[in-house]
């Protein structure tokens, strides 16, 4: 009786977790806890917005890690009360597109209006649709955005506009390939901080600033227009001598890594610029100050940084590719620092678990070698995957201490007609009892496999002249010869037939 009660509980619990079915619910106008299904749950999600919806004033909305709130054209969610999106490392709060095929601009974005919101490990992506209020992250009031993604935006990435003297920190986020600028701060913004953030690849300026601000142990590169600008009235501290700023201000391609078009003064001590000399920085006009217009504010940045004092690690690109029946995930880093290696996590669209497909203590391949600044690409394959449907891949990293880094966040949609003829490596091998054979079928076709030895013998017979449809099969063989006796150990071939295409894979038995 005991054991059927743990099987039944266990059965319940890996039916929760991968079960595709949800209930999406949809939401518009007021929304908080007890009205238009507040708090919002797992069990609920995805949640669809299809209007614009706002949480009142005095009201609050508690969102639960690992939930998708979708929007439909042009709808926001306007927190004038308290927005409580607290996730975490392993199961992120998105805020995204409720298009088939999510595209930049594609909705409004969030707007935090109140003192007491909290965003924490949530994903902001394909909002920014042009027109009023056309950012996809707009702060107006003194809160704290930590962990968190703004991406893909149609306009800027995040927006500050904040006309009070309350304190408004973005800490540990990435911000990236948004249209426009990653981050701009209005000029009546007084009380900005910017700290332990990525900002990179953004079609406009890396930061934008006309208010003031503080920059600390930033990266803020590869972006299209400066990396920093200061503007008008503008102030920003990127360091002293005795708070230096550690940030990382290269490669961005507007003509200067920090342009100050104010009349300022500014500090921007004990940073990284990637070139090594003062003679350098100045010739290349990596800094933009009175040296190239003598009516601007002075930049000071001496001493800086000779060394490259980056976050553990920087990384330069993330990507999926589909071929051959498999999908190809590759990602390249520019710096490793006191890092073990990588996690690799894979979610089914409609699933709301993560599935941790590789790390490195299963695969050295995803190791880390040592600290290193010169260049490293990793790439896993994944086999397990079928035609028309949508994945998204998380890459993480994992230090010396233990702790673990979302670093990137990914998506593909296969084509219907993805599938080629062929058989992919058995799994595992070598093998003892039984081995796991998967092959794809183009279209349908009269399917033969046979395990032949090495003198060219057939031992077993899976499949004979077997008709089968176009998709993903599997089979297994036990180590079993037609005899009904265990087959010798040794190295066996695969001999798969499928119409016109002969394919063969080696396969080891050790008893």
């Amino acid at each position: 009786m005991l054991n059927r009660k743990l099987l039944y509980f266990s059965l319940l619990i890996i039916l929760t977790c991968f079960m595709s079915i949800h209930a999406q619910t949809y939401v518009s106008g007021a929304v908080y806890d007890g009205i238009g299904g507040g708090p919002w749950t797992i069990s609920g999600s995805p949640y669809i917005v299809t209007d614009g919806s706002y949480i009142p004033l005095g009201t609050t909305l508690t969102i639960d890690p690992g939930v998708i709130v979708k929007f439909d054209s042009g709808c926001n969610l306007a927190c004038n009360g308290n927005l409580v999106a607290d996730g975490n490392s392993s199961n992120m709060i998105t805020f995204t597109s409720n298009q088939p095929t999510p595209a930049v601009g594609d909705w409004l974005g969030v707007w935090l209006r109140n003192s007491n919101c909290v965003v924490d490990y949530c994903v902001f992506e394909y909002g920014g649709a042009t027109g009023t209020g056309g950012n996809q992250v707009w702060i107006t009031k003194g809160c704290t955005v930590a962990n968190s993604i703004s991406r893909y935006s149609g306009n800027m990435g995040v927006w500050v506009v904040n006309n009070l003297s309350e304190q408004v920190t973005l800490q540990g986020c990435t911000i990236e390939n948004n249209s426009y600028d990653g981050i701009s701060i209005s000029a009546n913004s007084p009380n900005i901080t910017i700290e332990n953030c990525i900002i990179r690849s953004n079609g406009g300026r890396g930061v934008t600033i006309r208010g003031n601000a503080k920059l600390r142990g930033n990266d803020i590169v590869n972006n299209s227009s400066f990396g920093v600008g200061i503007e008008g009235t503008g102030n920003a501290d990127l360091g002293i001598a005795e708070d230096p700023g550690n940030n990382r201000l290269y490669d961005n391609s507007g003509g200067a890594d920090l342009y100050n078009g104010s009349s300022n003064v500014i500090y921007a001590q004990n940073n990284y610029w990637k070139e090594k000399t003062y003679a350098i920085l100045i010739d290349l006009n990596q800094i933009y100050d009175d040296d190239e217009n003598a009516s601007l504010g002075q930049v000071i940045f001496e001493p800086f940084l000779s060394e490259d004092q980056s976050l553990p690690v920087t990384l330069s690109s993330f990507s999926v590719i589909s071929s051959f029946n498999v999908i190809e995930v590759k990602w390249v880093t520019e710096s490793e620092m006191d890092i073990l290696g990588y996690i690799l996590e894979k979610l089914v669209k409609g699933n709301e678990c993560w599935l941790e497909i590789s790390s490195y203590l299963a695969h050295d391949n995803l190791k880390c070698s040592g600290n290193t600044s010169s260049q490293t690409e990793y790439k896993f394959t994944d086999s397990d995957v079928l035609p028309g449907e949508t994945y998204t891949y998380r890459l993480s990293d994992v230090d010396t201490e233990g702790n673990v880094t979302i670093l990137d966040v990914i998506s593909i949609t296969l084509d219907d007609s993805f599938y080629i003829t062929d058989i992919l490596p058995p799994f595992p091998n070598p093998f003892n009892p039984i081995t796991k054979i998967q092959y794809t079928l183009a279209e349908d076709a009269e399917v033969t496999l046979t395990v032949v030895d090495m003198m060219g013998r057939t031992a077993k017979t899976i499949i004979s002249g077997q008709t089968q449809t176009s998709g993903s099969h599997s089979i297994h063989w036990n180590g079993k010869a037609d005899t009904g006796k265990d087959a010798a150990s040794g190295i066996y071939l695969l001999v798969f037939r499928a119409g016109e295409v002969r394919k063969i894979q080696k396969v080891m038995l050790v008893r």
